[in-house]
């Protein structure tokens, strides 16, 4: 099965480490396009072929990983032809797959939002897919996608809505770790104790969440107690009104897709 992908930027090379890793496919049945010099030389001497055209991806691949800006959309388009049946997998944030399926008739189509956590095989993707797509189209599908981490199958129309929860939280995740990790340096803590002891408290209330069995609402309890150091913190924290900047933060990230994909 010869495996295309358009852009070899964090995403596209991090779902191809992934593909290598799991043994989904070799070095040899990859064929990747990109406009950077610098990354197409790093790509051959790995031993995976460039392509010398956007168009030989299409004449050449069965599957075909969109992997470029929203913005570049057209420009891709303008210069492929292609009219057999392709399997197309999309992580674009904002382009929806009827957009796919009117340059390509025949395509059974992935429409996906993995984040950066795909390089180490923890992404959390969600995917739909196109009405086209049958049983055996949607297991491949699923089996490139879970390659790299846990996959939540979604209907198209709240793509934009989870971005702010797969795609993006990642950013959100590290801005709010920061923020801790500098406090804590800020009153004496060094900053290597102050990384580790928040990056395991994350990492194990995330495994709380998963293992538990409680509702969020619980587990909160389950850390305070009356006039506790707890409590005195979530007051600070719901006095700054931290949940109308999380909600406010989605809907922007929402919306930028939205306008991404116009």
């Amino acid at each position: 099965m010869k495996f295309g992908v358009i852009g070899y930027g964090k995403m596209g090379s991090a779902i191809v480490k992934a593909l290598l890793d799991k043994n989904l496919v070799t070095k040899k049945d990859l064929l990747i396009y990109d406009t950077y010099a610098p990354t197409c030389e790093k790509i051959s001497e790995s031993g995976i072929e460039v392509a010398k055209s956007l168009q030989q991806v299409f004449d050449e691949s069965v599957v075909v990983l969109f992997s470029v800006k929203p913005q570049e959309l057209d420009n891709v388009f303008d210069k492929i032809e292609c009219n057999k049946v392709l399997n197309i997998i999309t992580i674009m944030a904002g382009v929806k797959i009827n957009r796919f399926s009117a340059k390509f008739k025949n395509a059974k189509i992935a429409r996906v939002m993995p984040n950066t956590c795909a390089t180490i095989g923890l992404s959390a993707s969600s995917l739909c897919f196109s009405a086209n797509c049958e049983q055996k189209d949607k297991a491949l599908f699923y089996e490139i996608i879970s390659s790299f981490g846990s996959v939540s199958i979604i209907d198209e129309s709240l793509m934009d809505e989870v971005i702010p929860l797969a795609g993006s939280f990642t950013a959100y995740a590290y801005y709010y770790a920061k923020a801790f990790i500098d406090s804590a340096v800020s009153r004496g803590v060094p900053v290597d104790v102050a990384t580790k002891l928040v990056t395991d408290s994350m990492i194990g209330s995330a495994e709380m969440i998963k293992r538990s069995g409680k509702d969020l609402d619980t587990l909160i309890s389950d850390v305070c107690s009356k006039g506790g150091t707890t409590l005195a913190g979530l007051d600070k924290l719901k006095q700054a009104k931290v949940d109308v900047a999380v909600d406010e933060c989605c809907k922007a990230c929402s919306e930028r897709s939205r306008e991404l994909g116009k």
